[in-house]
């Protein structure tokens, strides 16, 4: 139900209209979407409005980046697709809130001890592995991309079990860029 709810609040907030679309969906979908999963009513109304305003900078319509293409002078698809992959860890961000209302500060709020702290590293290592270099640690090959994503978005998961699991494949994982990258000493 709620990949259904993202592509619903990018079909409609590509047509330029994330009120419009934030209206509808709140009345037709975060219903849907609380009584289905039982969660917080502030951190389904806000993965609303977020994903609605996240197409502005997607294609194929990306309104947003296309006016900052124009105006730069640079190709407007480019330019919304370079937008989309700078800023592709925000897609992941409702995620993160919806499981753990904490984090827009509802409920309990010790949980932010610990999760607020991993989800900041888990976006920091999925960064690394979308561009390709992991702040820190230096370039990441190839091959170890893939494996630093998917443990950065398992140590930002908010649930104990996966922010333990992604945190030691995390750490075994930037070890290893980290000692690849190691200038070895009378050899630089």
């Amino acid at each position: 139900m709620i990949l259904f709810g993202i592509v619903a609040c990018f079909v409609m907030g590509m047509a330029g209209l994330a009120i419009v679309a934030y209206i509808f969906l709140a009345v037709t979908l975060a219903p849907a979407i609380i009584e289905v999963g039982g969660l917080n009513t502030i951190a389904v109304h806000f993965f609303i409005v977020y994903y609605a305003m996240l197409s502005v900078i997607t294609p194929p319509v990306g309104a947003a980046a296309f006016l900052a293409g124009t105006i730069a002078g640079a190709k407007p698809m480019r330019t919304s697709f370079t937008a989309m992959r700078l800023g592709i860890v925000i897609y992941f961000v409702p995620l993160f809130f919806l499981f753990q209302p904490a984090l827009l500060l509802q409920g309990d709020l010790t949980p932010l001890l610990y999760v607020l702290p991993s989800i900041i590293a888990g976006i920091m290592l999925i960064s690394g592995g979308l561009e390709g270099y992991l702040l820190g640690a230096g370039l990441v090959k190839p091959w170890q991309r893939l494996p630093l994503i998917a443990a950065g978005f398992a140590f930002s998961f908010p649930g104990p079990m996966t922010t333990l699991i992604g945190g030691l494949a995390s750490a075994v994982l930037a070890a290893m860029v980290w000692q690849q990258n190691r200038v070895k000493p009378g050899l630089a």
